[in-house]
């Protein structure tokens, strides 16, 4: 600029341009930024939608179960996409920013160059976070649970009902906050100091409870995932855990009918009891409505007194009772589909034809089947399990770096022992690098939290189902505790890595500078981790359960059951059944079939009408075993058993009764060799 004369013009003018070329490269980082965090939050709705497809249903659930659902898991997916922003934005002592962007410091350079984002624009979106989380959590899904959940016949009546059921929850915990506040202030004095830590101290409140929630989960998840994983890829334990599992949904399906059915009976006696002239009458026949078409067919038992309360509560008895019946119905039907599809693989293996004989699927029959065959024939026949003990140990070596970081977390030393937190301090790397490095373990703490509440069951209060067959109440309850769980998991991911400088931490406050709950308990908190992390390994939750006398299932290949045995025999019922009405794959039929072994029939009685009755077969000579064929079909032809009965000898002794015998005589197929299990259960059944 000192040339004097029209040299220094043009050098200005080199200066401006080059100025505004820079604002115009950090306006451009500026709106990429905000691009990214609007494809990010996209991208967790999508996620959130089909996660509701899975465990809810948008026609029998009314629209603001999806809407809350959704919107609570969208706000707690978001997390694990955003931290990894937010500590890219570190002021910390970190080496990969050399120039720490500070407020009013004017350098937006390295603000974007660190994260692409502004820290005030992650400040706002951690605000807007934290508070619609704490609306949610503490006022809208309580009332909406209640609201779903009750049998309230209209909107008004549901909404009164759903508060005065949360008036005692927010009675108790009013009463609690002014207690604690009382002492609080005294203990303080009443300062002015004291009073601007109000807000601190409940978010810290607030934190500690969502801590002790998420390390519980964690603790399980860290354990469960990669067994889940392992256990998985054996595919003979898990037709076991199937054959085990069929038979308790087949009981508590079969005790959902009963109380259904008494239901059905109650309601069936108030219609007939009601008249139409009755006021109460609207509300009898909206409860009509809501029952099955079983109902036509109930005979009316016992006695109710026609008010609108009892009323109200008979509603909503039909509603949770029916669906019940529904959601066992369906976990039956799909264990059996796959127990079914696991039998046959399993039969498959080994097969020359290379390929799955399914028993109820067509064979493909378009040009390249041959080779999605023989795809498909590898893939579940040798490769899953591969893959499955693969990711086994990768998700194993991820909870040992969680728990070991967990553990690290209060000891304050050099050098630093959190992996997790030397990965982020790697010199040179460039920022997203770093929150590749931070999205990887927030990801998997998210999911081993996640999924073990999912997985959860409180009673019959909270139970997520898969398949569509979740409830209104345990799906806003899965979205208001996930919520929950926002602010603990990103404060225990920082405390981890050691991170005390980021837009978050700007927001959200230092929990360990609060008085009430000291300078070491939120540190020294994590480390409750280990306890449940073993308490999962060592399976402490079975062994209390088998001294409760509660049979579990145990995933090892010699564990035996009688209900293994029972739910074999359902399964070969199910086959059965399913193979007279769906004729599928006749291909099955060249699959070697394994030998037969030859059985002892025990001495076994049938019930007929009339001893008399029981004529000498076609062709038969008067044989025994021929005559028990002949009068077989027609008791399966008769519509009423009686008391008379005729026995059958030990078949294993007279294998040439087997052959005299005509096909038509047998209403199941029965070939001319030695009788097999599946034959004699079918015969039975």
């Amino acid at each position: 600029v000192g040339g004097g004369g029209g040299g220094g013009l043009p050098c200005l003018y080199l200066v401006d341009s080059a100025s505004r070329g820079e604002q115009l490269d950090s306006s451009m980082a500026s709106w990429f930024g905000l691009v990214f965090l609007i494809v990010e939050l996209l991208v967790c709705l999508i996620f959130a939608s089909l996660v509701f497809s899975k465990y809810g249903s948008w026609k029998r659930q009314e629209w603001y179960v999806p809407v809350l659902s959704i919107l609570g898991w969208v706000l707690c997916f978001y997390v694990v996409f955003s931290l990894p922003v937010d500590v890219s934005m570190s002021t910390d002592d970190n080496p990969n920013c050399n120039q720490p962007c500070k407020k009013g410091s004017g350098q937006e350079e390295c603000e974007l160059e660190n994260g692409l984002v502004s820290p005030a624009v992650m400040e706002g979106i951690w605000s807007f976070v934290y508070w619609l989380t704490f609306v949610l959590t503490w006022l809208i899904y309580p009332v909406a649970q209640a609201y779903s959940d009750t049998g309230e016949f209209t909107a008004w009546d549901r909404l009164k009902a759903s508060i005065k059921s949360n008036l005692l929850l927010y009675a108790i915990g009013s009463v609690v906050l002014i207690l604690f506040l009382v002492v609080y202030l005294v203990q303080n004095a009443f300062q002015a100091n004291a009073i601007r830590q109000l807000p601190s101290i409940a978010i810290a409140a607030g934190y500690l409870y969502g801590l002790l929630l998420l390390i519980a989960l964690l603790g399980h998840g860290l354990v469960s995932i990669p067994q889940r994983l392992w256990r998985h890829a054996n595919q003979e334990v898990s037709l076991k855990r199937y054959q085990f599992e069929i038979v308790s949904l087949q009981i508590k399906l079969e005790d959902a009918k009963v109380k259904l059915q008494k239901t059905l009976q109650n309601v069936r006696k108030l219609c007939d009891i009601t008249r139409e002239s009755d006021p109460y009458r609207r509300y009898v026949d909206i409860i009509a409505s809501r029952c099955p078409r079983e109902l036509d067919d109930v005979v009316g038992e016992g006695t109710i007194e026609v008010t609108y309360g009892k009323l109200a509560r008979l509603h909503q008895k039909v509603k949770n009772n029916d669906h019940s019946v529904s959601m066992y119905q369906k976990l039956y039907d799909v264990c059996v589909d796959q127990a079914l599809r696991l039998e046959d693989i399993l039969d498959s293996k080994g097969s020359p034809g290379w390929r799955i004989y399914w028993s109820f699927s067509p064979p493909r029959s378009y040009s390249g089947s041959k080779i999605v065959d023989v795809l498909e024939y590898f893939y579940l026949c040798y490769l899953e399990g591969i893959l499955c003990r693969v990711l086994s140990m990768f998700c194993t070596v991820l909870s040992i770096l969680v728990v070991w970081c967990e553990f690290v977390t209060p000891i304050l030393c050099k050098p630093d022992l959190s992996v997790f937190s030397q990965l982020v301090r790697i010199e040179g790397l460039h920022w997203s690098v770093i929150q590749i490095f931070v999205f990887i373990p927030v990801m998997y703490i998210a999911v081993c939290a996640y999924t073990s509440l999912f997985r959860l069951r409180l009673f019959n209060y909270y139970h997520l189902v898969p398949h569509s067959m979740s409830n209104s109440v345990s799906l806003l309850f899965s979205a208001a505790y996930l919520c929950r769980l926002i602010t603990p998991l990103a404060y225990n991911y920082l405390n981890m890595i050691r991170y005390s400088s980021t837009p978050f931490l700007g927001v959200m406050g230092t929990v360990d500078l609060v008085p009430v709950f000291g300078n070491t308990l939120p540190t020294f908190y994590p480390v409750l981790l280990v306890p449940f992390s073993l308490a999962t390994l060592f399976n402490l939750y079975g062994w209390i359960l088998k001294q409760l006398r509660i049979e579990q299932f145990e995933f090892t290949e010699s564990f035996e059951s009688e209900q293994i045995d029972e739910g074999e025999k359902i399964l070969c019922f199910e086959r059965s059944r399913r193979s007279s009405h769906e004729p599928h794959d006749q291909d099955r039929s060249r699959l070697p079939k394994p030998a037969l072994e030859s059985v002892t029939v025990a001495t076994t009685t049938y019930d007929i009408e009339d001893e008399e009755e029981w004529d000498e077969p076609r062709g038969q000579g008067g044989s025994f075993f021929g005559r028990v064929a002949s009068n077989i079909s027609s008791i399966f032809s008769r519509s009423e058993s009686s008391t008379s009965s005729a026995t059958v000898v030990e078949s294993s002794h007279h294998p040439e009764f087997v052959r005299d015998v005509p096909m038509d005589d047998f209403p199941v197929c029965f070939e001319a060799r030695p009788l097999s299990f599946d034959h004699l259960l079918r015969l039975r059944l």
